[in-house]
């Protein structure tokens, strides 16, 4: 497999320095195996019988979240995949890891600076734009979007789903059976920062009260859109 490490300038800018970030480009041949050796990351039962494609962008987002892993700790390594398909992240770390084709991206953070959420998607979705327009995104939360910013129409559905992708990666598992699309609503963007404001619609524990309230950050970049959450 070929690595290609990606420098995305403009939202390293905007992160809080304690949230680690990666994101890479991938290419892979028959020999996906080999691949896995080299880098010693295990290949999952639950991947024996799974497309190239899908055992490509497995290794890719191990490789880089080993790599974020790595600058606390040489000696980690990438997360194994636990029962309910999540990475498996060592003790006091939380993170996530998303691909798109021939994309990968991971972040880290220390679980005492918060939680971390990450989502990349395709300008060309997987999902209809009409379905997130009707059932996903709230047509208030369009119109924020519509007035503080100068994006398209097709780009703000996409924004607004893969944000809160991000959002429910980031909460705790024992909380995501209780959270759909409408659990998060956006309460306002800065175009200028590229970071937008999520509150809780609902209460979900003493923790996690409806109003509770995080950030999240994007960039727009090769035809995709990709978003960064964080609760603190």
């Amino acid at each position: 497999m070929k690595i290609f490490w990606i420098q995305t300038k403009r939202i390293k800018e905007v992160l809080p320095d304690y949230i680690h970030f990666t994101l890479l480009r991938f290419a892979w041949d028959t020999a996906l195996n080999d691949a896995f050796r080299i880098y010693d990351i295990p290949v999952p039962g639950r991947l024996a019988n799974a497309t190239e494609q899908r055992r490509a962008e497995y290794l890719a987002g191990r490789i880089g979240a080993q790599k974020l892993l790595q600058h606390f700790d040489s000696t980690l390594r990438a997360p194994l995949i636990t029962d309910y398909r999540a990475p498996a992240w060592p003790p006091s770390f939380c993170g996530a890891i998303s691909h798109d084709r021939d994309l990968a991206s991971a972040a880290v953070i220390k679980i005492h600076h918060g939680r971390v959420g990450i989502d990349i998607e395709s300008l060309a979705p997987k999902i209809a734009l009409d379905t997130i327009s009707q059932r996903i995104a709230s047509a208030r939360e369009i119109g924020i979007l519509v007035t503080t910013s100068d994006l398209l129409l097709d780009a703000i559905l996409l924004l607004l789903f893969s944000a809160k992708e991000s959002a429910y990666k980031a909460f705790p598992r024992e909380h995501q059976q209780h959270l759909d699309f409408h659990s998060f609503e956006l309460r306002d963007i800065d175009p200028h920062l590229q970071r937008f404001t999520f509150s809780l619609t609902h209460r979900l524990n003493h923790e996690y009260e409806a109003g509770f309230s995080f950030k999240g950050w994007y960039e727009f970049l090769e035809n995709r859109v990709l978003t960064v959450v964080h609760l603190h």
